[in-house]
């Protein structure tokens, strides 16, 4: 069992060499994690993580490897119940998956704000983009599983305050429909380039039943797409 992840510093060392780095999460670490009885915003803060750790993607190791009935009991012989898989038969979503692609949202945003920020003139922006990264870098990064302390509490105190200065510096650069910003510099710059963007292959969150808010059948067009984690998520 892999007992941790490389520092920051190393992810940040091998960008510079042009490495493409993502990380990984199965049976480890404890937390964050999407098994069953994760805590929903652990989803979502795995794209948090994915951007304060300067990785380029996520791998989620299975999608919709499921044991015999997983409707009625998720939990495998061998490994923590949702491990292997992040959706139900039939096209089912689950508070996991929506969690996690939230994160993936967010992790998008993240790198488009950072592109606009840079090839911006607007003073605010540059001062907000300041506060949006020293809240990234103030995330835990403790490369050792045994010693990170991932307190549920923490965790959705961090995607609060992140989603809000998001948010307003979304706003400052005229990025969100109705803001009151100039768009003059606000388009993101044209990236075809693959290596730039973020990877992420299969994955795992708990089942959306009939008749429940929100989101709740995902045909394979839509679960591919949020799959894909690629740049047609920006349009």
């Amino acid at each position: 069992m892999i007992p941790r992840e490389p520092r920051r510093e190393d992810v940040r060392t091998r960008s510079v060499q042009g490495f493409t780095t993502t990380f990984y999460v199965c049976c480890n670490p404890p937390r964050p994690n999407t098994f069953v009885f994760s805590a929903p915003v652990e989803g979502r803060y795995l794209g948090w993580h994915a951007a304060a750790l300067g990785y380029d993607g996520f791998l989620r190791w299975a999608y919709d490897a499921w044991p015999a009935d997983p409707v009625r009991d998720a939990r495998h012989r061998l490994w923590p119940a949702g491990d292997c898989f992040l959706v139900y038969p039939g096209g089912y979503s689950s508070i996991r998956f929506e969690k996690l692609r939230e994160g993936i949202v967010d992790f998008e945003k993240i790198r488009i704000l950072r592109d606009v920020a840079s090839r911006s003139s607007n003073g605010n922006a540059h001062s907000l983009m300041k506060k949006l990264e020293a809240h990234l870098d103030g995330l835990p990064a403790e490369s050792d599983y045994s010693k990170r302390d991932y307190d549920v509490p923490k965790l959705r105190e961090a995607v609060h305050k992140g989603g809000q200065l998001i948010e307003t510096l979304s706003d400052e650069l005229g990025l969100r429909t109705g803001s009151p910003a100039a768009r003059t510099d606000a388009r993101p710059a044209d990236r075809s380039d693959a290596a730039a963007r973020p990877i992420i292959s299969s994955g795992n969150v708990d089942m959306v039943f009939p008749g429940s808010p929100g989101p709740q059948r995902h045909r394979s067009r839509r679960v591919s797409r949020v799959l894909a984690w690629s740049p047609r998520w920006r349009t």
